[in-house]
C-alpha cells in the first residue's frame, strides 16, 4: 500500500510539473498573440486600402494594360507557404498539411515560410526548396525582398503565377488555411463603369501600385498565420492546463482513498492484535 500512495505522488508531482511549463507557455503565447494581433490589424488596414486603390483604378481603366495583369496558361506556378517552426500549437500544422494535400498541386514551385512542415512535404514529394526558412526570422523586409524576386521572374516568363496559402485569421476562436492568386491581378473592369483619366497612366501608377500590393498581401498573410499560430498554441496550453487540473483532483482523490484505506486497515490491524493479546 505504501507503494501504490508513493506511485500516486510522484504522479502528481510529476503532472504538477508539467502544469507549471504549460501554464508558462500559455502566459507567453498570449502575450505573443496580443502582440501579433495588434499588427495584423495595424497592416489590414494599409493592406485593404491599397486594395481598393488597385481595384478603383481598375475598374474605371476598361483598356488598360499592364504587365501584372497578362493572364496566360498556369503551367508554372509559385506558391508562398506558411506554417509554424513549433509544434504544441493544437491543430494548426495539422490542418495547413491537410488542406495543402486537398489544394496544391505537386507542381510549379513552392517557398515554405516555417520548418515545421519541411522535412513533411519533402517526403510527400512537394517541390519545395531545400533550405527551410524560419519564420522566426521573417519581418517585412525579407518578405519584400523576396517578393521582388519573384516579380521579376514573372515579368521574364518563369513563373506563370503567384500564389500564397496561408492560416487567415477571422478570431481567437477561428482560423482556417485560405489560398489566394495574387500575380496576375484579376481585372474586373465593368463595361458600365465610367472611364477616369489618371495623371499619369493607369499603367504607370499601376507600375509601382502593384508590387507595393502584392508585398503588402504577403506580409498580411504573414501576420494572419503568426497570430493565427499563436491563438492555436493559447487553446493548445490552455486545454492542457485544464486536463492537467482534473488530473490532479482524480489522483489526489484517489490518494486520499487510498490513504484512508490503508489507516483503515492498520486500525484494524491493531485492533485485531489488541483483541488476540486480550484472549491470551
Amino acid at each position: 500500500m505504501a507503494k501504490t500512495l508513493q506511485t500516486i505522488k510522484g504522479r502528481i508531482r510529476s503532472i504538477q510539473a508539467t502544469r507549471k511549463i504549460t501554464g508558462a507557455m500559455e502566459l507567453v503565447a498570449v502575450s505573443k498573440l496580443r502582440r501579433q494581433r495588434h499588427l495584423l490589424e495595424q497592416n489590414q488596414e494599409y493592406a485593404n486600402n491599397l486594395s481598393l486603390v488597385v481595384t478603383d483604378i481598375l475598374m474605371h481603366s476598361s483598356e488598360v494594360e499592364n504587365k501584372y495583369l497578362t493572364v496566360t496558361e498556369d503551367t508554372n506556378p509559385l506558391t508562398f507557404v506558411f506554417c509554424s517552426d513549433l509544434g504544441l500549437c493544437g491543430g494548426y500544422n495539422i490542418n495547413m498539411a491537410n488542406y495543402l494535400e486537398k489544394e496544391l498541386e505537386k507542381t510549379g514551385e513552392i517557398i515554405l515560410i516555417g520548418s515545421k512542415l519541411h522535412a513533411q512535404l519533402l517526403r510527400d514529394g512537394y517541390p519545395i526548396q531545400e533550405e527551410p526558412i524560419h519564420i522566426d526570422e521573417v519581418d517585412y523586409d525579407m518578405l519584400a525582398d523576396m517578393m521582388d524576386r519573384q516579380l521579376v521572374r514573372y515579368i521574364n516568363h518563369e513563373i506563370t503565377s503567384i500564389r500564397i496559402i496561408y492560416t487567415k485569421f477571422f478570431n481567437t476562436m477561428v482560423y482556417e488555411p485560405t489560398k489566394i492568386r495574387v500575380i496576375p491581378i484579376k481585372n474586373n473592369a465593368s463595361d458600365s463603369a465610367v472611364d477616369i483619366i489618371y495623371e499619369p497612366s493607369p499603367e504607370e501608377i499601376l507600375d509601382d501600385l502593384i508590387p507595393m500590393y502584392v508585398k503588402s498581401e504577403l506580409y498580411n498573410a504573414y501576420l494572419d498565420s503568426t497570430t493565427s499560430e499563436q491563438s492555436s498554441r493559447r487553446m493548445a496550453m490552455e486545454s492542457a492546463n485544464d486536463n492537467a487540473e482534473k488530473m490532479i483532483e482524480d489522483l489526489t482523490l484517489e490518494y486520499n482513498q487510498a490513504r484512508q484505506t490503508a489507516i483503515t486497515q492498520e486500525i484494524t490491524e491493531i485492533i485485531s492484535a489488541a483483541d488476540a493479546l486480550k484472549e491470551e
